[in-house]
């Protein structure tokens, strides 16, 4: 990400976390997870992802979603979402009627899990989020704990399909790059 435009600062989970007081002063930055669906990966199910998000001023504006062993990636470039699966052609997503998500807050460190009412639905957040916009029928998902790298590039995304993501409790958007890197309960509608 640094070769691509050295001016703007990568936070990962993979990489040492730079003080708040350092990050409070960018207005932009990559939020990258290089594996997003640690279970999954181990489990060899395929449902985990490589999520790339660019913030600015704490709002994601263009975000990747890339499920290698399913050969699907997701991506939003703020006006338009797409999935493309196995090098097929990029298939445009919007919102649906019925567009409903809840994701529980942050309870320890358990990996991220996902369940739809009567399914389950992938293991990686960010993948599972993705998953949700492509359905149009979907009613509910409920997610466990997340983190900003988890989310990002997801809710890019979605936001570029008509979506709106929030924090459960206030309503405000879920922001990113904040003090404490950890999101709350999250909802989607």
């Amino acid at each position: 990400m640094t070769r691509l435009n050295p001016q703007i600062p990568v936070l990962s989970r993979a990489g040492a976390l730079v003080p708040y007081d350092v990050r409070r002063e960018w207005n932009h930055v990559w939020l990258v997870d290089p594996l997003d669906g640690e279970e999954a990966f181990v489990g060899r199910t395929g449902e985990f992802s490589i999520n790339i998000a660019l913030i600015e001023d704490g709002r994601p504006i263009y975000g990747v979603v890339d499920a290698p062993a399913m050969g699907t990636s997701f991506y939003g470039t703020g006006k338009d979402a797409f999935r493309c699966a196995h090098g097929g052609k990029a298939v445009r997503l919007a919102r649906g009627s019925d567009s409903t998500l809840l994701a529980a807050g942050a309870t320890g460190t358990r990996q991220p899990s996902a369940t739809t009412v009567g399914r389950s639905v992938p293991s990686s957040c960010a993948l599972a989020m993705c998953t949700f916009a492509e359905r149009a029928n979907s009613s509910e998902a409920v997610f466990q704990s997340s983190m900003e790298w988890q989310t990002a590039a997801a809710q890019a995304i979605l936001n570029s399909a008509g979506l709106h993501v929030a924090e459960r409790e206030s309503g405000k958007e879920l922001g990113y790059n904040k003090k404490d890197l950890a999101n709350r309960s999250v909802k989607v509608m």
